[in-house]
């Protein structure tokens, strides 16, 4: 676990970038509750929508990371993570 402890770049970038989609999830989805519960349907179901897109980029970021990640430890081949991927 090298990779993990030492000081990188794209954790940082990829964990802050995954918390602030998180951030902006939560935000759209209490918006959208806010607008459902006033009567604007189609905000409320867009803005459900928006939530629900800033999950799937924080999901994508942190699994990027996780990528990125095994391939950096000593002694992993590239080829090997795309074995497992496959399965």
């Amino acid at each position: 676990m090298k990779a993990t402890s030492d000081f990188s770049w794209t954790k940082i970038i990829c964990m802050f970038g995954a918390g602030l989609a998180v951030f902006f999830a939560f935000v759209n989805g209490g918006s959208a509750g806010i607008l459902l519960k006033a009567g604007h349907g189609f905000n409320g179901f867009g803005s459900i929508a928006s939530c629900v897109g800033w999950l799937g980029v924080a999901f994508g970021l942190y699994k990027y990371y996780q990528k990125w990640d095994r391939a950096n430890n000593p002694g992993v081949k590239i080829e090997d993570i795309q074995k497992t991927e496959k399965k």
